[in-house]
């Protein structure tokens, strides 16, 4: 019900930049296909750029039970909003979010041994190719 009401207030009211529901196909089919694939323990999948929050719902109402959405961004107002979008589509346990940037994030998640199987990258267009990198 959330992506619907964020779909349907962006089409009628107000543009948002948003995944929305006509990439949001586009990616919940790769996202479903990874899924698809043997994996070797919990699945875990990062996304860098919050901004409401859509896409990590979009991402957590796919995982199974145990996976975690790591949803990373350094404005801590949008890690708010996205927080409370995934808390109201009862998604809290499947996400985690954190206000980072890419660099920072993805060197935290190291230490703290995270693995990713699934990558989405929606944040600052200039660091798309570093972040890939790192």
């Amino acid at each position: 019900a959330v992506l619907e009401a964020a779909d349907a207030f962006c089409w009628d009211r107000h543009w948002m930049m948003l995944v929305g529901d006509v990439k949001g196909r586009i990616l919940d089919e790769a996202l479903q296909q990874r899924l698809s694939e043997p994996q070797d323990g919990t699945f875990s999948a990062v996304e860098f750029g919050t901004y409401v929050g859509y896409s990590a719902v979009r991402i957590a109402r796919l995982l199974p039970s145990g996976a975690k959405l790591y949803s990373c961004d350094p404005d801590v107002v949008t890690q708010s909003i996205g927080q409370e979008l995934a808390t109201l589509a009862g998604l809290q346990e499947k996400t985690e979010f954190m206000s980072l940037q890419a660099t920072q994030a993805i060197q935290s998640m190291k230490r703290r041994g995270i693995a990713f199987d699934f990558v989405f990258i929606d944040h600052v267009k200039h660091d798309y190719l570093p972040t890939l990198q790192r």
